[in-house]
């Protein structure tokens, strides 16, 4: 008795009785069919010559289910089912020539769409940037790299075994920087970071060059750029200086466009300026010009304060952030029409209410009195997170 059918991919599974009712029953209605009961009695039909025909073997090929199945089919007088059928035989076949197309052994099931992504993004390349892995040589290099953080060989096999178990099932799969980073000699393998930005050149420049590093590969960046000095100010007791945090941005942009990322993956930052900033203004209408800080989502963050505030319709405070004295007062409901305007015709910028985001609670950062306040995002606005520290 047939107990195992090999599938054209090369896999093994129990065979299934149900999956013959449910082929045949598919391609009875297609063609009007309606009585499900027939399709469930030639199967029957197609199981005993199946087993009639395999006598000497438990397992047989998917393609050889299919033969009979068609055959049945015709000799029971259902040419139209038989018909429709078969099609559906020959739209799997091209599709799993369009598969074999892509060069790239299916060695656990995926569809033609889920090879190409693995392909152009996550299977390991030689130098010349040929396909050296499988899909589940890909899994077994995720699965090794995550266990061998275990003290113990007996818990590194354990858990190598429990990863592999839900990734091969497509229980479960990791972000793509894990798929892509695993095992290699830069093995990075979170995708969203954000650093702490100070009104400090130096540190400036430090931070543009670890997160670089982070995006070469295969981070994002988010940063809050609300300690930078407003433009115009004095630098060194020199005034009219200072460029101001959206010319800083463009830095941080640049940067991100000119290193490209491991896998085709593309990279971006956010970036927050706090609402009491002097530059609130020029950062909100800073991407009206198309395709400029094309790499960088903005985000304006607000508090409960400058809400009241706006609902009030009074004077919000603009606050210089290197002498924190007040440069400027503007009505707290025009900075918000000018958020939504630009908003609603560039898509920039976000908001991100700072204060609900700091409540001090299990679902706003538990970790306020700990670890300070959250101030910024991944570049998606997905991930509040606490700033990385620099690491000299």
């Amino acid at each position: 008795m047939i107990t195992q059918v090999v599938k054209n991919s090369g896999l093994k599974e129990v065979f299934d009785k149900t999956k013959i009712v449910e082929g045949v029953w598919r391609s009875a209605v297609e063609v009007g069919g309606k009585d499900k009961d027939l399709a469930e009695k030639l199967t029957d039909q197609v199981v005993i010559f199946l087993n009639k025909k395999f006598k000497k073997t438990r397992e047989i090929k998917s393609s050889q289910i299919g033969e009979v199945v068609e055959k049945v089919l015709i000799e029971c007088g259902h040419a139209k089912t038989a018909k429709a059928y078969i099609l559906f035989r020959e739209n799997k076949k091209h599709y799993r020539q369009d598969k074999e197309s892509l060069g790239v052994k299916d060695d656990i099931g995926l569809s033609y769409n889920s090879l190409f992504i693995l392909k152009t993004r996550y299977l390991k390349k030689n130098e010349i940037g040929e396909i050296v892995e499988t899909p589940r040589e890909m899994l077994v290099r995720v699965a090794r790299t995550l266990s061998e953080v275990e003290e113990t060989e007996s818990r590194k096999k354990q858990w190598f075994i429990e990863f592999m178990k839900i990734m091969e099932t497509l229980e479960f799969l990791p972000g793509s920087r894990t798929l892509a980073n695993a095992g290699k000699r830069n093995p990075q393998l979170a995708n969203c970071f954000v650093w702490p930005l100070e009104d400090d050149i130096d540190e400036m420049f430090e931070i543009l060059h670890k997160s670089t590093l982070i995006k070469k590969h295969g981070g994002g960046c988010g940063y809050n750029f609300s300690p930078v000095r407003p433009e115009g100010d004095s630098v060194g007791g020199v005034a009219g200086l200072a460029v101001g945090p959206v010319k800083m941005m463009e830095m941080f942009n640049l940067m991100t466009s000119l290193f490209r990322q491991d896998g085709k993956y593309e990279s971006g930052n956010m970036v927050v300026l706090n609402v009491n900033h002097p530059d609130i203004l020029n950062f909100i209408g800073a991407k009206q010009n198309d395709g400029y800080l094309s790499k960088t989502n903005i985000s304006v963050g607000v508090t409960d304060d400058f809400m009241k505030s706006v609902l009030a319709g009074t004077d919000w405070k603009l606050i210089n952030p290197r002498t924190g004295e007040v440069t400027n007062k503007v009505n707290a409901k025009a900075i918000l029409e000018l958020m939504s305007q630009m908003a609603w015709s560039t898509g920039d910028p976000g908001l991100i209410n700072l204060s609900a985001m700091n409540r001090g609670t299990a679902l706003a950062n538990p970790l306020l009195k700990k670890r300070g306040m959250i101030t910024t995002t991944n570049p998606c606005g997905e991930v509040p997170l606490f700033l990385l520290s620099l690491v000299t």
